[in-house]
């Protein structure tokens, strides 16, 4: 009976340490990939070949220099 328990616990044991070992490998990876995209999508110059900045930099359209001197 104490032969089957010990058997469980070291296979339960060992089944844990693999799922967090490959967690651990599949998030490394996919951390890596992130930062890669984010680098490659924020500090690339944009793929229309103009100079503008990206829309989240830009003042809003609505926006009129003449208004600032009322």
């Amino acid at each position: 009976m104490h032969g089957v328990l010990y058997k469980c616990c070291c296979a339960g044991f060992l089944a844990w340490s693999l799922l967090i070992f490959v967690l651990s490998l599949v998030t490394r990876f996919f951390s890596r990939v992130a930062v890669f995209l984010f680098l490659l999508l924020f500090l690339s110059p944009p793929l229309r070949g103009s100079s503008e900045p990206p829309r989240f930099l830009r003042l809003p359209d609505t926006w009129d220099a003449n208004e600032a001197h009322e």
